[in-house]
């Protein structure tokens, strides 16, 4: 496969999920019941310029994130390579962004769509989805020194055949590996990979665990994957399998070897098309997830696993955002999504911020926030992160200050209503 051709399915992709959430009505009429909101922080081109992916949070409260763009190095027609930025709360209630890192593009990596993560020492990891010795991406790690932080190449993709290019999102195992997805891949894996980084002496070696193949298993794994307590790994394809519209699989190891299993094929039956999201998993074993138009969930039963589209949003396409869910100890569900009830955002509203309860009757959606444009924030396409207290964190891939054409995107707060 040429990299012309992989380049540009990579774009069409995201041409797709963007059509997908312009086309998106109003998320329910209801008015926002959640908590105040608070802008944290707005991006100007210097320090970041469209967050995409979810944040984190240390153990001090502090957040960290990546903006695909913005910087000071300039990448082709774009605002910079993208950044990792922390941002610090002050005794005053105000927050303080530092850029850690800016790319710069070339081998050092650009396009950093997705988050950061931590390990015990407080370094940070990564992934960007061009830059590198072959422009497909990198994985990374970033240690604190004076100023910028210190970066650490852990990963070029592609290093040869079967590897992967374009990397997704990373998480831990308790071993200290990295586990990840790649949208498409090298020959015989075109369609996508899931692979593990391992920490060796004097470096980190790849190991690719599954090549997808388009029409059997899905194509386009570009979400992170999740563990259960024995060790499987979960996540979904965009599109693809044996209908074409996505699956949810599982891996399981067994002898050093790993199996993939389809637990649903999007398009078999119910509403619910395109997973483009991580999965979120309850202490019950329940998986959810995102799709065009609604959220999922799959229970395991005997013999394999029932699917239920348990929010499909009125009219169809309907303001889900393709990022991910994530799951309180109640068992609700948060979640970002376009819509909503402003017209400041070529009428389709500027996005939402919405909370899914289970009842007896089944799942209340609840709309905590509706954006405003503007200075506000609009289309929060990232996920969300909660601290200790209840209160939920996410970014706005547009609005705040003027500059990235429709502004480069805020930080926010929703605090948590006291019950």
């Amino acid at each position: 496969m040429s990299g012309h051709s992989v380049t540009s399915r990579f774009r069409v992709l995201l041409v797709r999920v963007c059509v997908l959430i312009c086309l998106a009505c109003v998320l329910l009429s209801s008015a926002s019941a959640g908590g105040r909101t608070k802008i944290l922080f707005r991006f100007k081109p210097s320090q970041g310029a469209h967050p995409w992916n979810a944040m984190v949070l240390d153990s001090a409260g502090n957040l960290y994130g990546t903006t695909q763009q913005g910087g000071i190095i300039p990448c082709g027609p774009q605002h910079g390579c993208g950044t990792v930025f922390e941002l610090a709360p002050q005794p005053d209630g105000t927050w303080i962004e530092q850029v850690l890192y800016r790319f710069r593009g070339g081998t050092d990596g650009d396009l950093p769509y997705s988050g950061v993560i931590f390990d015990g020492a407080g370094n940070l990891y990564g992934t960007t989805a061009g830059g590198g010795s072959s422009s497909y991406g990198i994985a990374y790690e970033l240690s604190p020194a004076v100023g910028e932080w210190t970066e650490t190449l852990l990963h070029n993709f592609p290093t040869g055949k079967g590897d992967g290019e374009y990397p997704g999102p990373i998480v831990f195992d308790k071993s200290g590996n990295l586990y990840g997805t790649t949208y498409v891949g090298v020959n015989p894996c075109g369609d996508g990979t899931v692979y593990e980084l391992s920490p060796i002496q004097g470096g980190w070696t790849e190991n690719p665990l599954h090549c997808f193949s388009n029409d059997s298993d899905g194509f386009g794994p570009s979400s992170a994957v999740i563990f259960d307590p024995a060790g499987n790994l979960y996540s979904t394809t965009y599109i693809g399998g044996p209908n074409g519209e996505g699956t949810v699989f599982e891996l399981s190891q067994s002898g050093g070897m790993w199996t993939e299993t389809i637990l649903y094929s999007f398009g078999t039956d119910g509403p619910g098309i395109y997973p483009y999201s991580s999965l979120a998993r309850d202490q019950a074993g329940n998986l959810y997830g995102l799709i065009y138009g609604g959220v999922f969930e799959l229970t395991p039963s005997e013999g394999g696993w029932t699917y239920s589209a348990i929010y499909v949003s009125p009219g169809g396409a309907h303001g889900i955002a393709p990022n991910s869910l994530i799951i309180d100890e109640a068992g609700n569900l948060y979640g970002t999504g376009e819509g909503g009830t402003s017209s400041n955002c070529n009428g389709v509203g500027c996005g939402v911020v919405f909370k899914l309860t289970h009842r007896k009757k089944g799942w209340q959606m609840t709309v905590l926030h509706n954006f405003p444009g503007g200075a506000g924030g609009a289309s929060p396409l990232g996920g969300l992160v909660m601290d200790q207290e209840g209160n939920l964190y996410g970014t706005t891939y547009d609005g705040g200050k003027r500059g990235c054409g429709g502004g480069c995107g805020v930080v926010f707060e929703i605090e948590r209503i006291p019950h």
